[in-house]
This record gives C-alpha cells, structure tokens and sequence, in this order.
C-alpha cells in the first residue's frame, strides 16, 4: 500500500508537470483537496505539486449563482420543493445529482459516482453557471454601454442624437434616468 500511494502521487504529479495544470474544479473541491494533500502528508518524499492547484469548487459557484439570480434561486427552491429534494428541516439539497437534475430538467437522472461520470455532470455545471454569469456581464455591459452613448448624444437641448440612439429621443431624459433606458 505505501508504495501504491508513493506511486499514485508520482503520477499525478507527472500529470500536473505534463499538462501545465493550474487549477483544480470539483463539486465540493474541499473533501478532495484536502484528501489528496493527506496523502501528500503521508508520503513527505513525494513533492507536493498538487498543492499549488488552485481550486474551483462548484456546489460553491452554485450557490454563488442562486445567491446572484433571485429569480433562478426561487425556481431552485420550487424544483426541490415540487421534486422531495429537501431535508427534514426543510432545507433544498444542493448535491451535484439534484443540481444536474435542476439545470437538465432530467429528473430520472441518477448520479453514478464513477470519476468520468462525476466530471460530466461537475462540468455541465460549471459551464451552466459560467453561462448565467456570462450572460448577465453580457446584458449589463451593453446596458451600460447603451447608456453611455445615449447621454453623451444627448445635448443640452435635448434632441441632439446620432443613428444609433435615435430610438432615444422621443422624450426628454428625466433626472437619473437616459433617455429610453428603464432604470
């Protein structure tokens, strides 16, 4: 067995080197981030390459998501709710089955925990809240840029507008307000 890990380790650590690995991202990354360090521990002689990995953790950025997006947080709270993902004290259960089932809609779904099918649903996940974000920063970039170019078209005397906000000057900015954005 003490070789088993001393070998273990000297591969991952060979992959990590190989493959220039800079992070690590799992559903709750912790539980296997600090397991793979203890064997590290165990085998002082093998470098420990995997500890310089930074870390994603998904069930986090989940729930970073749900926190960012009340609306995706309410229909979260629905699913487990219509579905029996809750606990006995009535909490929704955020494990990676459930979440896949949320993101999915696939409620049959059941987790197998092999290594290679905890990674496709981890990164469907990830790529899931990835998406939410990205699409937020999208919409509130060209917010704001629209914004921007409609107040700097608008002139003092409230009329001056280029083709590209145009669609702008059919009345006259209130204070706090661009003309035709909704605050």
């Amino acid at each position: 067995l003490n070789d088993a890990i001393k070998e273990a380790l000297e591969i991952l650590n060979a992959i990590i080197k190989k493959f220039n690995i800079k992070i690590i991202s799992a559903y709750n990354v912790s539980y296997d981030y600090e397991g793979i360090n203890f064997l590290y521990d165990l085998r002082p002689s093998v470098k420990n390459q995997f500890a310089k990995l930074n870390d994603i953790d998904i069930m986090k950025l989940f729930t970073m998501t749900l926190e960012m997006f009340p609306r995706t947080r309410k229909k979260f709270i629905e699913f487990c709710k219509e579905n029996g993902f809750v606990t006995a004290s009535g909490n929704c259960i955020i494990n990676a089955e459930v979440v896949y089932k949320f993101i999915t809609k696939k409620l049959d779904f059941k987790e197998k925990h092999t290594g290679l099918e905890d990674l496709k649903i981890e990164r469907k996940i990830r790529r899931w809240c990835i998406m939410k974000f990205k699409k937020a920063f999208i919409v509130n970039a060209k917010r704001r840029l629209l914004r921007i170019s409609c107040k700097s078209a608008w002139s003092k005397k409230g009329f001056a507008v280029s083709s590209s906000t145009a669609f702008a000057a059919s009345r006259k900015p209130t204070p706090n307000r661009s003309p035709g954005i909704e605050n």
